[in-house]
Order: structure tokens, then sequence, then C-alpha cells
């Protein structure tokens, strides 16, 4: 049996804000400034193609608590990881 797993990316219900506020420092200006900083890092990664949506970005800027360079590392590593699979 296969488990499926569902990414909500819609805005926060109130009891959440305050959940990731709290848990991963998530408040609107540093998910704006970290989001930002994140695709201008990605940008300048020529080895590196990534979507650059805000979905996209949060996606690994929530697990590093909105540290950019910390999130960047993480779509290197699962990059390099799925690349390294995909030909071994």
């Amino acid at each position: 049996m296969v488990n499926e797993v569902e990414l909500e990316v819609g805005p926060l219900t109130p009891d959440l804000q305050e959940k990731a506020k709290n848990e991963l420092r998530e408040t609107p200006e540093l998910v704006r400034t970290s989001t930002d900083e994140l695709r201008a890092a990605l940008l300048k990664e020529k080895n590196l193609y990534w979507g650059d949506s805000d979905e996209v970005l949060l996606r690994y800027l929530r697990p590093v608590k909105f540290y950019p360079d910390s999130a960047l590392a993480l779509v290197s590593d699962f990059l390099n990881f799925s690349i390294f699979y995909l030909y071994h």
C-alpha cells in the first residue's frame, strides 16, 4: 500500500500561522526576505536549475527555518541526490 503525501500551499490558518512563527521563525517579513535571498542565490548558481516560484522556494525554506543559505544547500543536495540515482 502506497501512502500519498499531500502538500498544502494555500494560506495558513491562524493557528498554523502562530505555530509556524513559534517553531519555524515564519513571519511575513522573513518569508519575503528569505524567498528573495534564496531566489537570488539560485540565479547565481549556473549548475542548478530550479523553479523559483514562492511555493517551490517555501518547500525548501521551511525545513531549515528560513535560512536561505541552508535552503540553497538543501536544494543542491536534493538535485545531486536525484541526479546520482538517475544515472546509477
